[in-house]
């Protein structure tokens, strides 16, 4: 059995909790299931023993996230306040809409708006 450094045991979980509140703060406003990349680092930690390796593949995790999470730009709902993609037409949080149809065009406008952009009609 190798003997375990309490440095890099620690240095690993500073690096693991900072990797996880960020994954976490972002994946779910983009609904991108933050629990279960959070659980993949913790897995690959625990696998290594929290030796120097662990951190190379926590930076591995954390970029794949980035790669492949949902793109798109935050917005903040009309409604609750929270966080979520703005091309979506209903906050995820509570379930409301945040963007509404314009009468003439039939074109989804964002909630707070009051022209529509596409055909300048009142909404």
């Amino acid at each position: 059995m190798p003997q375990l450094d309490p440095v890099s045991i620690v240095v690993n979980l500073i690096v693991l909790v900072i990797a996880s509140y960020f994954i976490q703060r972002d994946a779910k406003p983009r609904q991108a299931h933050p629990l279960l990349w959070i659980m993949a680092m913790f897995v690959v930690s625990s696998t290594f023993l929290f030796q120097p390796v662990a951190l190379i593949m926590i930076s591995i995790i954390a970029s794949l996230y980035i790669t492949f999470r949902p793109k798109g730009k935050l917005g903040s709902c009309p409604r609750c306040g929270e966080r979520y993609l703005e091309r979506m037409a209903s906050c995820p949080h509570c379930g409301k809409d945040t963007k509404k149809e314009c009468p003439h065009c039939r074109t989804m406008v964002p909630w707070h708006e009051s022209k529509c952009p596409k055909c300048g009609g009142r909404v």
